[in-house]
């Protein structure tokens, strides 16, 4: 799992501060801040399978071309923590069981109920 803070382009073009956890089921967790209670977006990783270092410290995630999904981009502070996501978010994304990614969503549903 990595968590911390990277800057997200979003669909306006417009870059905003986001706190992010990866976790190991193959989801992208970003939150408007550290201390929010649920997060503003998931991004499954399973389909984003193009991690790349695209500009100074910005990783762009993207779907093969068959697969036509919009892009996310994430910039960091410096060039090591660039590199650390961009190494995560590769080694992080592999292909699991539908039953156990289906588990850990409802869980994580109940979770924010409560």
């Amino acid at each position: 799992m990595r968590v911390g803070t990277l800057t997200k382009r979003n669909e306006s073009n417009q870059w905003q501060r986001r706190y992010c956890a990866l976790v190991p089921q193959t989801l992208l967790y970003y939150f408007d801040s550290e201390s929010s209670e649920s997060a503003r977006g998931i991004i499954d990783l399973e389909y984003y399978t193009d991690v790349e270092i695209v500009a100074k410290n910005t990783i762009r995630l993207s779907t093969p071309p068959d697969i036509p999904l919009r892009s996310f981009f994430f910039r960091a502070d410096n060039d090591e923590q660039c590199a650390a996501w961009a190494a995560a978010l590769s080694r992080e994304r592999y292909f699991v069981v539908a039953e156990e990614r289906d588990a850990y969503q409802k869980l994580q549903m109940e979770f924010q109920k409560e």
